[in-house]
């Protein structure tokens, strides 16, 4: 008989109880609630009624010395992140750490390689659209060369309307002390980690980011973003909260060929049959001048 993973929750709001019941649903093949914490102690009454189960506890401290958890989850403000995953670690307990890993770099980055000394363990942050089959096709293509040499990439991501009473529904919202950020923390970090993951970390990044630009809210909604990767190539990121029609288009350009995809939902692969600098310098007028006038037959350029 195969072990249960018991998984231990740290924070029963919205997002812990949605784990919760995946797993108490049995979505989770080979897992069960092992303990429950929040310091919310209210809470324990809840847990007591849904998940009987499991012991409940409010602090994650205790919990991880229980011996009740083999793995965590942590659904808490964003500035915990780097502390409870590190923690859990130490205590040779597996740890997913909910997106975005943290809030100041250096916190984030001493997770990382915490994690990285302690390879028999399983170490991830909630990135799941890395999971999405679209995204995989797409990092598969780049990475085999199908379109060849990057050259240029964008992403408008707009498709984060949230009027005024969104941010008015709480004191933590939208703060600095309680979610540590904006739009770039909040909503936009699947697509910022997706295009990383695709195209490669840049090597220099210039942003123009605005605070409290159409909402009442200290911190930012709108940014653009252009990024240097160092070898020619360069990218541009725009998002916001206040686009109500709202974009989400990623494209990646190579110097032989190009993806499309639109509302994260498909993609459109064009190949050139030779590269581009190839192309142009093969060219006379008169091929030009067809092109111009669409008269060319584009199957000859590209699938």
């Amino acid at each position: 008989m195969v072990k249960k993973v018991r998984l231990g929750i740290i924070g029963l709001g919205t997002q812990g109880n949605m784990y919760a019941k995946f797993i108490k649903d049995g979505m989770v093949p080979n897992m069960e609630i092992g303990a429950i914490c929040d310091i919310d102690l209210s809470k324990k009454e809840a847990v007591a009624t849904d998940y009987s189960d499991a012991a409940f506890y409010e602090n994650y401290i205790d919990m991880m010395d229980s011996g009740k958890v083999d793995a965590v989850i942590t659904t808490v403000p964003h500035y915990l992140h780097p502390e409870m995953g590190i923690e859990a670690l130490k205590r040779d307990i597996h740890a997913l750490v909910e997106k975005p890993a943290g809030v100041y770099t250096k916190q984030v980055r001493e997770l990382n390689e915490f994690a990285a000394s302690k390879p028999d363990l399983t170490f991830g942050i909630m990135f799941n659209q890395r999971n999405n089959p679209l995204y995989k096709k797409i990092k598969e293509f780049v990475d085999n060369g199908e379109i060849g040499k990057i050259r240029r990439t964008n992403w408008i991501i707009t498709t984060w309307w949230r009027p005024q009473p969104y941010y008015d529904q709480s004191e933590w919202r939208a703060t600095w002390g309680g979610e540590g950020g904006g739009v770039l923390v909040n909503q936009a970090p699947h697509q910022l980690d997706l295009w990383q993951w695709i195209c490669g970390v840049p090597e220099s990044v210039y942003s123009k980011v605005s605070y409290g630009f159409r909402r009442t809210i200290a911190v930012e909604d709108e940014v653009t973003a252009v990024v240097d990767y160092g070898d020619g190539a360069t990218g541009t990121f725009v998002t916001a909260t206040h686009d109500i029609v709202g974009t989400d288009r990623f494209e990646i350009l190579g110097d032989q060929g190009k993806i499309v995809v639109d509302g994260s939902q498909v993609a459109t692969v064009t190949r050139l049959k030779r590269p581009e600098q190839e192309l142009s310098e093969s060219m006379g007028m008169e091929d030009v001048k067809k092109l111009f006038m669409g008269q060319m037959n584009m199957d000859d350029l590209y699938t």
